[in-house]
């Protein structure tokens, strides 16, 4: 089902103005003190305009990705002789898959113009099942590792990424938010997994983790128990058979907000992301698409905040 892919793209393998310049060869690396890039959303997903190869696409934006990039084999020409099968994943509709490791890719551009040429050790896989929820010309991916190190101020209602290189000046000046409105400072946790934000929260009196990221609407793992207790609160609403409204949702014990259209996972369909993430509480959300739709958001990694923007 479309909204069982979408859910686990997030998790998927758990195991302005800058002047233009061409990377170090063989890294896929941002360098920069302040990069933005114009985005475009599908659905829920926002994607960066590139090419591999030559061939032109969108790649899709996934802070839940630990790689740097991956590459979709069914969009963009690549060199058979220098592909070597390393491992097999499973996508959240339980569909397994081949990935391969590249030996080098010859080039990669993105819509500013910045070029990444020999690419070394890169690894792809048919993508056709990312193809079908985001868009035929679908490149790939691009995670955490691309911008590691970097401040992440998404703006979907402007469509575009800026990028501001960390460091203890920047701290102090907090640069990033220059004609901004705060409306709230989210503490979150990645002591377990770097590139996945975790915040504690509650529903109502029910606690739980709630973990952040790009790659997804939103969704609410909760127990036989933890959906009587949302119930008997008048938390949940119910809109069809995997979709429900969620009030009463407090972030970092600060931060209230009502959540809509949420997907309601009732399995153990979240058990390894749990597991990856070392998840404390038996209920579990994530929210991606549901709040980056509301708000504008600045995401600061390495001091463990997430502010809240007004639009």
């Amino acid at each position: 089902m479309k909204y069982t892919l979408s859910l686990t793209i997030i998790f998927f393998y758990v195991f302005t103005t800058v002047k233009l310049y061409s990377q170090k060869s063989g890294e896929f690396i941002l360098t920069g003190d302040k990069i933005t890039l114009p985005i475009t959303i599908i659905d829920a997903y926002p994607m960066i305009a590139g090419e591999v190869n030559g061939v032109k696409g969108k790649f899709f934006f996934d802070t839940g990705l630990k790689d740097a990039i991956q590459i979709n084999e069914n969009v963009a020409p690549l060199d058979k002789d220098k592909m070597k099968l390393y491992r097999e994943s499973i996508t959240g509709s339980r569909q397994v898959f081949k990935m391969f490791m590249n030996e080098s890719i010859k080039e990669v551009k993105l819509i500013n113009g910045t070029t990444f040429e020999n690419l070394k050790n890169i690894q792809s896989a048919n993508f056709q099942h990312i193809q079908n929820i985001t868009s035929v010309d679908c490149l790939g991916y691009i995670g955490y590792d691309f911008f590691d190190g970097y401040i992440v101020k998404m703006d979907y209602l402007k469509r575009r990424l800026t990028f501001y290189k960390n460091g203890s000046e920047r701290n102090i000046s907090k640069d990033f938010l220059e004609d901004e409105i705060v409306i709230a400072v989210l503490n979150f946790d990645v002591s377990n997994s770097k590139n996945h934000p975790v915040i504690n929260a509650k529903i109502g009196d029910l606690e739980l983790q709630v973990a952040l990221d790009t790659g997804q609407f939103g969704a609410l793992q909760v127990t036989p128990e933890g959906r009587e207790q949302l119930e008997s609160q008048n938390s949940l609403r119910q809109l069809n058979t995997s979709l429900v409204n969620i009030k009463d949702v407090t972030l970092d014990n600060k931060f209230k907000i009502d959540l809509k259209g949420m997907y309601l996972i009732t399995d153990d369909l979240f058990s390894h992301v749990k597991e990856h993430m070392k998840i404390k509480t038996e209920n579990f959300m994530t929210i991606g698409h549901r709040l980056l739709d509301e708000y504008n958001t600045i995401w600061d990694f390495e001091n463990g905040k997430l502010y809240l923007l007004e639009r």
